[in-house]
């Protein structure tokens, strides 16, 4: 590729599951580096995920505070992905839910000022096929994800449904939190559709 053609820059923020936690060689097989592979040469993907990552400021471990975030900015994406849920559904980090909606709008506005002004989508996460690590999949499913949608609407944002097309697949999770390979390469092959549709519709990001 000529390298003097501009890359369109995506950062994956997010948390264990962008991370690629669990997963041998992630740097080959997190879903970042499974969507480079798909998107090509036209595309630079950086992997911005931090593990027990919350976007609650007041959680356990709030993604705010992590040098990932920070790198994740200085990348200056155009696009920025965020898959943020898991972490946030338990004990510790759920009793900030008033927090919930300011919080996930303040992080997004965090990216939306960057002189890039990058699209962002946001990822419904992935189902947790059973209460594990602290991770409440009841809350996912009735609190999280319906929440994400209205602010997703509320504020004409890209939506990414990582939880619907995954609810069948468990032996996608080993664990029953975190994806292994074949569901690293499910989750990137459904933002990459996501991705080259929107970008096929928005001269600005493509």
């Amino acid at each position: 590729m000529d390298k003097s053609i501009k890359k369109i820059k995506i950062a994956c923020a997010g948390d264990s599951i962008t991370y690629g936690h669990g997963i041998k060689e992630r740097e080959r097989y997190s879903y970042p580096n499974q969507l480079q592979k798909l998107l090509g040469e036209k595309y630079e993907v950086g992997n911005f995920g931090t593990n027990h990552a919350t976007v609650f400021k007041n959680g356990g471990k709030p993604y705010w505070n992590m040098i990932s975030f920070q790198k994740a900015k200085d990348f200056l994406p155009n696009i920025v992905i965020i898959i943020l849920g898991a972490n946030c559904s338990n004990k510790t980090n759920w009793k900030n839910q008033k927090d919930y909606q300011s919080n996930v709008l303040e992080l997004i506005q965090n990216f939306q000022n960057l002189i890039t002004k990058p699209e962002i989508f946001i990822c419904l996460p992935p189902p947790a096929f059973q209460k594990k690590y602290g991770v409440r999949p009841l809350i996912i499913e009735n609190e999280i994800v319906p929440r994400l949608k209205m602010i997703i609407s509320q504020n004409n944002l890209f939506s990414i449904d990582l939880n619907t097309p995954i609810k069948n697949n468990v032996d996608f999770f080993p664990d029953s939190i975190h994806p292994n390979r074949n569901g690293t390469k499910k989750i990137a092959e459904i933002i990459y559709n996501c991705i080259k549709k929107t970008t096929n519709n928005n001269a600005n990001i493509s």
